[in-house]
Formats: C-alpha cells, sequence, structure tokens
C-alpha cells in the first residue's frame, strides 16, 4: 500500500500585508488519482501557508463564532473527514502517523456531510470540501500541537498497513489559543461570514464610495436602517465549499476587536488551490474596507473583482489572514512579517454565471399591477404576480403583458439568455408576432433577457375565442428551429402561467320558472306574465348573456344584479316582495332564481338591472304579476263554472255524450275548488 502523505515545500514570506482575507484558486483540470495515493489538502490549520502564518487556532470569539474553524478538502472518493489532534512529534518524525501512533492522537470531530461547489461544465474532478468548529480545550491552552486530517472511505479508520482506508495530512506544530484561558495577550481570530454577488464590479466604484449603483456595499457612510437592511439582506452565508461567480463578488469578513484601520484585512488569490495543492501562493489581493466596531468585532467587507478571479473556470481556497505590520495579538502579534497569521480559509469553484432557474410573472394589466425590486435584488422579477388571470371584455378582445425572469446559480438576474415563450390557444404572443416551432400546434415566441435578467411579452386574444390558455417558457437550449421536437417539452429550466379569457355580460332575461317553451333556454322563452292570489309564491329565473348571446356569468368581471318591485300604476303600493334576499350574481350556468309572494291585490312589475363591475348600467328586463283577492278569486272560479254548464248544455243537446262526461267532472272538480274559496273568503 502506498504510503499517503502530502509532503510540501514551505513557501516565501508575505510580510507587507495588514490582517488579511485571502482567496486562492486551483484549476481543476488534472485527472484524480487512485484516493488510497491521495491525501487531503489541509487549508486550515496548515503549515506551509503562504508565510508559513496558518500555523495558529484560536477560538477567541471573531463576531460570528467562538469556535476554532477546521477546513480541509478531498477528493469525490471520500466519505468523511475526520480531524485529530496529536502530540508534536507523534509521527516520529516521518511526517506521517502509522497505524500504530494514531492512538497517541486524540479524536476532535468528524465531517460526513461535505460540502460541494456547484459542478460547471468546465470545471474536471470537482472536490469536495469539510470543516469542523472546535472548541479548543482550556488544558491546551497556549500549548503546540499537530493536527491530522484524514480522507476516510467506508467503515473503520486505517491510516497504514493492510485494509488502508484513510489517506492523510499532518499539520505539524500548530499553536493553540483557547478563548477560556488566560484574557491577556489572545490569539486574534477572524472568519468569513457572507457574500452578495449581486453588484459585479463594473462600475469601478470602491467600497465606501457613492451608493449610486452598488447594491452591495455598506460602506463607511451614514445610512437609513431601510437602506442598510436592504443590503444585509442581499447577502448570503459563505460557507466552505460554496461556489463564487466570475464576475466577482463582495465579502463580509468578522474579526477580534483587536484587528482595525489602519491594519484592514485583504482577500486574496492563489491559483492552484485544491485538494491537491492547499493555498501556497498569493497571486492577487485587495484591502479590506471596515464598516463597523462593536465591543466584541469589528466587520469588514472585502472585494473581488472579476479581473482578479482571471480567465478561465477555477477552483479557489479563500482564507482571511493578520497583517504582519503589529495589528495583531498573541501568537498573531509582531511585525515585519514576523506573526502574521491566517484565520479562516475557504474552498470554493469560481464558475461562470448560468441560468438556474426561470420564473413568469404578470407585470399590469386587468387592474393588476407590478412594482419590481430595487435594482441588482436577487429578487429579480421572482416578487411579480403569478394567479390566473382572468382577462374579459364585452368582445375578448385585449392585451395582458408579464414577463419572464431568469436568475443564475447564485439567484441573480442573468442577462444574455435566450428564452422561449409559448402559449397554447387561445392566444396570441408579442402582438400576434409567433409561429408553430414544434410542431404542437402552439405558438412560439421569446427574446433575451436584459441587464435586469428579465424579457417582457403580451399576450392578446385578436381572434376573440374564449377559454383558458397556459402560457410557458423555458431557457432555450436548442438553437430556433422549425423542426417537431422544439419548444419547451424537452427543456428544463420553464414556468406557467394561465390566462383565461372570457366575454362579460351585457344583457339580462327573466322569466316565471317552469314556463319555458325551450327548457334549455328558460329565460328567453318562459312567461312574463302572471296570475296570483294573495299568499301565493312563485320563483322566477334570471339569466345573463354577451353581446352574442351566450350564457356568460358575472362572475367573470364582478357584474351585479339589482332588483326593484314596483305598481304597475305608479302611485300604486307593491302587492308581492321577495322571499329573502334576491341574488346579487349569476352563477357557473349564467343563472339564479329567487322566489316572490303575493301578498296584496294589484298589478306589479318586478325589474332585474344589470350594472357592470364599475356600477355602470347594462341592460334591464321586468316581469309582471297581477295579484287578485280571495272574493275576485272565487267570483272567476264561479263564473268558469256557469261557462261549463253552458258548454255541456250545448254537448248534450248534440249527442256528444264524451264531452258531457268530461265537462261534468271539470264541474265537479271547479264546483269543490270554489267551496273552498268561499270558506276560505
Amino acid at each position: 500500500m502506498i504510503n499517503s502523505i502530502r509532503r510540501r515545500g514551505r513557501a516565501s514570506k508575505f510580510a507587507s500585508l495588514a490582517v488579511v482575507a485571502c482567496m486562492t484558486v486551483g484549476v481543476g483540470l488534472i485527472a484524480t488519482p487512485a484516493f488510497a495515493e491521495d491525501p487531503p489538502a489541509a487549508f486550515l490549520p496548515d503549515d506551509t501557508a503562504p508565510s508559513g502564518e496558518a500555523n495558529q487556532l484560536s477560538d477567541r470569539f471573531d463576531g460570528h463564532d467562538q469556535l476554532a474553524h477546521l477546513t480541509g478538502v478531498a477528493t469525490t472518493a471520500a466519505d468523511r473527514m475526520d480531524f485529530y489532534v496529536c502530540p508534536v512529534g507523534a509521527d516520529a518524525g516521518s511526517g506521517t502517523i502509522e497505524q500504530a501512533e494514531l492512538p497517541q492522537c486524540t479524536l476532535i470531530g468528524s465531517d460526513t456531510t461535505a460540502n460541494t461547489p456547484a459542478q460547471s461544465t468546465f470545471v474536471l474532478n470537482i472536490d469536495e470540501a469539510y470543516e469542523f468548529f472546535w472548541d479548543i480545550p482550556t488544558a491546551l491552552d497556549t500549548l503546540s500541537r499537530d493536527i491530522l486530517m484524514l480522507a476516510c472511505t467506508g467503515t473503520g479508520t486505517v491510516v497504514s498497513g493492510a485494509g488502508q482506508n484513510c489517506s492523510q495530512s499532518l499539520e505539524e506544530a500548530i499553536f493553540l489559543d483557547d478563548a477560556a484561558g488566560g484574557t491577556a495577550g489572545q490569539t486574534s481570530s477572524g472568519e468569513i461570514v457572507s457574500m452578495c454577488t449581486t453588484d459585479p464590479d463594473v462600475d469601478g466604484i470602491a467600497p465606501g464610495g457613492p451608493l449610486g449603483n452598488d447594491t452591495c456595499y455598506a460602506g463607511t457612510t451614514t445610512q437609513g436602517s431601510t437602506q442598510r437592511a436592504t443590503i444585509d439582506a442581499r447577502f448570503e452565508l459563505f460557507k466552505h465549499g460554496d461556489a463564487i461567480p466570475d464576475t466577482g463578488a463582495l465579502f463580509r469578513v468578522s474579526t477580534s476587536t483587536d484587528i482595525v484601520n489602519p491594519n484592514p484585512p485583504l482577500i486574496g488569490i492563489d491559483i492552484g488551490a485544491d485538494a491537491n495543492d492547499d493555498p501556497d501562493t498569493l497571486t492577487a489581493f485587495t484591502f479590506c474596507t471596515q464598516i463597523e466596531t462593536f465591543p466584541d468585532r469589528t466587520t469588514w467587507e472585502c472585494q473581488l473583482t472579476n479581473a482578479q478571479l482571471g480567465a478561465g473556470v477555477q477552483e479557489a481556497a479563500i482564507y482571511t489572514q493578520e497583517d504582519g505590520g503589529g495589528g495583531g495579538t498573541g501568537d498573531c502579534a509582531g511585525g515585519g512579517g514576523v506573526g502574521t497569521c491566517v484565520f479562516d480559509s475557504h474552498y470554493t469553484a469560481i464558475t461562470p454565471r448560468a441560468a438556474a432557474a426561470v420564473k413568469q410573472s404578470w407585470v399590469s394589466g386587468g387592474g393588476h399591477t407590478h412594482q419590481p425590486p430595487s435594482p441588482g435584488a436577487n429578487a429579480g422579477c421572482e416578487a411579480g404576480e403569478t394567479q390566473v388571470k382572468s382577462h374579459s371584455n364585452p368582445t375578448l378582445v385585449g392585451t395582458e403583458t408579464g414577463e419572464i425572469c431568469v436568475t443564475d446559480q447564485f439567484g441573480d438576474p442573468l442577462p444574455g439568455v435566450d428564452v422561449l415563450e409559448e402559449i397554447t390557444a387561445p392566444g396570441n404572443l408579442n402582438g400576434g408576432n409567433d409561429h408553430d416551432g414544434d410542431g404542437r400546434n402552439e405558438h412560439d415566441d421569446g427574446g433575451v433577457t436584459g441587464s435586469s435578467g428579465t424579457v417582457a411579452f403580451t399576450v392578446s386574444n385578436f381572434n376573440s375565442t374564449p377559454g383558458s390558455a397556459t402560457l410557458t417558457s423555458c431557457v432555450e437550449g436548442q438553437p430556433t428551429s422549425t423542426t417537431t421536437g422544439h419548444g419547451c417539452t424537452n427543456e428544463t429550466l420553464k414556468d406557467t402561467l394561465t390566462v383565461s379569457w372570457a366575454t362579460t355580460p351585457n344583457e339580462v332575461f327573466l322569466a316565471y320558472t317552469g314556463t319555458a317553451t325551450n327548457a334549455s333556454d328558460p329565460c328567453r322563452t318562459g312567461a312574463t306574465i302572471a296570475n296570483g292570489v294573495v299568499g301565493q309564491r312563485e320563483s322566477l329565473i334570471v339569466c345573463t348573456f354577451d353581446s352574442s348571446g351566450n350564457p356568460v356569468s358575472t362572475d367573470v368581471d364582478a357584474s351585479r344584479l339589482q332588483w326593484t318591485i314596483t305598481g304597475a300604476h305608479g302611485a300604486d303600493q307593491p302587492s308581492v316582495r321577495f322571499v329573502g334576499s334576491p341574488p346579487q350574481e349569476t352563477g357557473g350556468n349564467a343563472q339564479a332564481t329567487v322566489e316572490i309572494e303575493d301578498i296584496g291585490p294589484g298589478d306589479n312589475f318586478i325589474q332585474v338591472t344589470l350594472l357592470n363591475a364599475n356600477g355602470d348600467f347594462q341592460d334591464a328586463f321586468f316581469v309582471e304579476k297581477d295579484v287578485a283577492g280571495a272574493a275576485d278569486k272565487c267570483k272567476k272560479i264561479a263564473r268558469r263554472i256557469r261557462n261549463l254548464k253552458q258548454q255541456r248544455r250545448i254537448a248534450k243537446a248534440a249527442g256528444n255524450d264524451e264531452k258531457v262526461d268530461r265537462l261534468t267532472k271539470k264541474i265537479k272538480r271547479l264546483q269543490r275548488k270554489l267551496r273552498r274559496c268561499r270558506r276560505n273568503a
């Protein structure tokens, strides 16, 4: 079994920097060897850092936590990383902990959930980031110890010999400083906390400068709480193993209170840092700007520009480092490069921005409005309205406006992306400038996202067809083509909206229920005049229609019904009333019913008026109801009996016995009805 230990040469001192937040970058284009031959890279601690300054660990409060941050990087063959503390010299000078020497070491923690930067198609053999936050025991305060990192596969821990499943990196003579130990001369500490990616450095405005176009900088100027809260909300936690965009980013670093101006941190780049090469060369850097000083911490903002990140896709390690100019304390004290300290070190991958999500929203029309977020905010157009848009007018003609928003893997709006928009009929996109690009009888259109990551579209219904249409937008992964299979069907980044086209009601009809000559059209073929007597109840049916005579419910545009009952002769009091409250709208079938009751003799008009959503008159219709008193009703029955008896005498004289029998039965029924009527009068 090949002995798996990394031997590294010590780099030259980098003595001219103050408290430093440095970033190291490495290209991962070399094939990864077999795991047993490939030890992990120790990012912190690291006894071969750029100036030999990463040979200390401090859990002094740094404004983020009171723990030492141990970070390592391994290839994807690893399942976990174990962190050990060992006596100095436990390796007997070999630089390797053998299996027989491992019991001298104490396991301080394990990480089984590696963080891997989002894979880029240009980065080969992306590595895994492992970490452990260590509360240094007081018993180890101010002592030096070796730190052992094991990258293991499977179960068990075998570092050498038969069955070896762990490769190792041994960092020797690491100075340990426990915050719970002595308070005098505690070693400085710091941590990379968060990152903002919404404002790549294309305007040349430095930290602390004018804030007009800078959506990430807090700067040193006085700001209102609302503006600062908005800026703070754009920052995301930057974890060991997170990716960064190749367009640049702004980082926030938090340090112990002894790290202050005039010795600011910096953030720098070391090309080549990954699982095969830990940070060892500082090739570019930017000094940080102090934002705030609190009793227990100092906060900084540190910029990396696209120019500093270099060309091409690369892996990287970001680390915070104290200047050798005398700003630090404890093991980090001193000047002229002596005691310069690295506080934190993160593995990352510098990656091009790429489309990661597509979202559609309505932006105007139909009474809906959309207020975009502040410029450069991560939300893009994702704050827009996405509910089903119900668009209606009497003729179906109209336009709705929306936008497509494309965001990248960092949640930022992404310009320059070719997007496709499809609609299932009915409807037309962008004023009818559409084509059937995928052979599925759908209309295709689209565009390229602008600087805000959005492209606008309009949807219209010039062919005046009612119904619901689905709008699908997607990132175009295929070239525009008229061949079958082209379109959003085979794309993975897509989103949908729905628009419902409907006419509005502008006609209303009313009739007596059950009197229609056409059951499917009860309002327009039903009776509009009826007689009744006091105490009688009847039902009316109301229907609403569009200008083409199609049934349309009042629900489509919030139209409503208004009811009145008046006496037929002007000053007459109504002799009927509604039973309960009459309906103010027609349902899904564009119909509704209302019950009326006869309360006195008289002639009446029952009218229904259709009002639009603004309360404007659209149409009206009325029916008539003549109500007789009880005595009048008895007289009518008696008169009917006399008429039937006269008809029976004529039939008897003609010898029509069948008709005589039929009339006799009717007369008897009416005579019984007359007796009941006189009893109730």
